[in-house]
């Protein structure tokens, strides 16, 4: 019953893991380009 709960076994649970790692990569990109932009201003 918890497993079913928490989504366990069920692929959304996958993808919504990898939509969330892609995005903090993006975000770590993001930064670090605003991060050179500052520096070179």
């Amino acid at each position: 019953m918890r497993q079913r709960l928490l989504g366990y076994n069920h692929p959304d649970v996958a993808t919504s893991l990898n939509n969330l790692v892609h995005l903090s990569l993006l975000s770590r990109q993001i930064l670090r380009s605003r991060t050179a932009l500052s520096r070179s201003d």
